[in-house]
């Protein structure tokens, strides 16, 4: 009410001095005051009227609630040229100006969230690209790793099964060998030989595979992995390998009654020497007379 008062006073002291400056003023005076005083009594009228709508307002707002917070809630900013104002005005009542630029600033801060929604937008694409990107390098990695080791086991294994370049001291050793596991082998008959050495065979292993091929002759020793055996120990088991199985080509227990197996060897001057394994029987039983047989001994007494 003491606000209604003031601004009553206000007039009345602006009409008073209205009516002392009217008799003093020219017209051209006259003219501007008149549009001064009328803006002045509309912006009162205006006052009172926003205050007539704040009161309706304020019974519906909450206890302590600020004129600022309600500023927020309602969602409007206005410069600081309309600073002051409340934003229950209408839209209506505020002027046109104000309008515009409300609605100017309102598309920039539209824009400018926009343009930043965008950017995160972007950024988060950029991330994610580049996070395939390594991932993507990093699987290649793995691939090409993976590519390699396998590429050098396929090598090594290639490696390990093409033929060894042996040697000539290996070759004669191995030469010596065959010629002394093939007077063995031969004894057996029937153009049995020696095996000769594979592609690529190192003598270790020739030698080995020669005592197998007569293992099975040797009582002590037919059992007997060769190949647990080391090199340097091989001798032993060689030579009763050997000389068992002589024996058992000079004295074959499976050979049928009657028969005999030949055996032929080539000396060192050359000279073929034919032999034959056997029973004596098998060849002198042709040599024999008719068998006789006592049926009883007479005595001079009978």
């Amino acid at each position: 009410m003491a606000d209604d008062t003031k601004r009553a006073d206000t007039r009345a002291d602006a009409e008073e001095k209205k009516e002392e400056k009217e008799e003093k003023r020219d017209d051209g005076a006259e003219v501007a005051l008149d549009k001064l005083l009328k803006c002045v009594d509309d912006l009162g009228k205006r006052m009172d009227a926003w205050e007539e709508e704040e009161k309706k307002r304020g019974d519906s707002r909450k206890d302590g609630e600020s004129e600022g917070a309600a500023f927020k809630a309602g969602g409007s900013k206005l410069d600081d040229d309309t600073k002051g104002r409340k934003d229950a005005k209408k839209d209506d009542e505020l002027p046109e100006e104000f309008k515009e630029k409300e609605k100017g600033e309102e598309k920039e801060a539209d824009k400018r969230r926009k343009d930043e929604d965008e950017k995160k937008e972007e950024e988060i694409r950029r991330d994610k690209k580049r996070k395939d990107d390594d991932d993507a390098k990093k699987a290649d990695a793995r691939a090409d790793a993976v590519s390699i080791e396998h590429l050098k086991k396929q090598v090594a294994d290639l490696q390990a099964k093409l033929p060894k370049q042996i040697t000539d001291e290996d070759y004669r050793s191995m030469l010596d060998m065959q010629t002394k596991a093939d007077e063995v082998y031969s004894a057996f008959g029937g153009g049995k030989r020696a095996p000769i050495p594979l592609q690529g065979e190192a003598p270790p292993g020739y030698r080995r595979r020669l005592l197998e091929g007569l293992q099975k002759h040797s009582p002590d020793w037919k059992d007997i992995p060769l190949s647990a055996i080391a090199d340097a120990a091989l001798a032993a088991p060689e030579a009763r390998i050997y000389a068992d199985a002589m024996h058992v080509a000079r004295h074959p227990p499976d050979l049928p009654e009657g028969e005999l197996r030949e055996h032929n060897t080539v000396t060192a001057g050359g000279h073929r020497v034919t032999e034959f394994y056997g029973a004596p029987s098998a060849w002198m039983r042709q040599f024999q007379g008719n068998r006789r047989q006592v049926v009883g001994i007479r005595t001079k007494s009978a």
